[in-house]
């Protein structure tokens, strides 16, 4: 595929919180342009102008796609971002996916999307939580696995998958290097057990209130001392920026499954 300069980006739920950001992250850098903005069919904005890059809001088609873009970026439901791959495919368009919320089958769906096309998915595009993994991996190395681990999320109430795609991914990363199942490890619903806590288990809690764009706290507990480690975001602008440099990275890539490790190099 031949790639225009600047980049041309397509954005998908554009008239969203994230992708209202990711269009103003898009338009502030020097190397990308807003390609298209996508709506789904029906939104009361089809048709109507961007006030941030003064383009149409219109709905996603594979020709479009083809016309208009060269990397599409997805902050949206799973749904619709298995959809937009199924366009992207069709098109032979690279795409960034913020989204989370992804079941098993859904996350299979998308390896085998890109065995076709180059296809980049994180359930965080923060810079600074990608390098959390890294030191939650580390620590998990150092501390092996007498220590109790336990994980604290907080988002905007507005947010639905519960727990966030970022501390399954946190959980995850401590998870493998421990070589625990997750399936037997990840404790999400403690309130309905009425016991001591089980060894060799990462426990999750999950506040969902207000404007909290995105807290992770990783608490590493010993006999006599703690260790925590975390992250805040006071701002999307860090996973739009960080969905950008992704995108930027992606165009020049083959076909294949990426996430921001390659695009950070950790």
């Amino acid at each position: 595929m031949s790639i225009n300069s600047p980049i041309r980006v397509g954005i998908t739920g554009a008239s969203g919180r994230m992708g209202r950001a990711v269009e103003t992250a898009v338009v502030e850098s020097a190397d990308t342009k807003v390609g298209a903005l996508f709506l789904r069919a029906g939104h009361e904005q089809l048709g109507g102008k961007s006030m941030i890059s003064e383009c149409t809001y219109m709905t996603a088609e594979s020709e479009r796609l083809v016309e208009k873009v060269d990397i599409v970026i997805d902050f949206s439901l799973p749904e619709n971002a298995l959809n937009m791959v199924k366009l992207c495919e069709n098109a032979g368009v690279p795409i960034v996916i913020g989204t989370t919320g992804f079941n098993k089958e859904q996350e299979a769906e998308l390896q085998v999307a890109s065995q076709k096309i180059p296809l980049l998915f994180s359930a965080n595009m923060s810079v600074g939580v990608n390098a959390t993994y890294a030191l939650l991996r580390k620590a998990a190395e150092l501390l092996g696995t007498e220590w109790d681990i336990e994980l604290t999320e907080a988002h905007h109430k507005h947010k639905r998958d519960t727990p966030s795609g970022t501390a399954l991914a946190m959980a995850k990363e401590i998870a493998t290097t421990l070589n625990w199942d997750p399936d037997e490890a990840f404790n999400t619903d403690r309130a309905t057990e009425q016991c001591e806590r089980k060894p060799h288990q990462i426990g999750f809690s999950v506040i969902r209130a207000g404007d909290i764009v995105g807290e992770h706290s990783v608490l590493f507990a010993g006999k006599h001392e703690r260790i925590t480690i975390g992250h805040k975001a006071h701002s999307r602008s860090v996973f739009a920026e960080g969905s950008v440099v992704a995108a930027k990275y992606l165009v020049g890539q083959g076909v294949g499954f990426y996430t921001m490790k390659e695009v950070l190099g950790l």
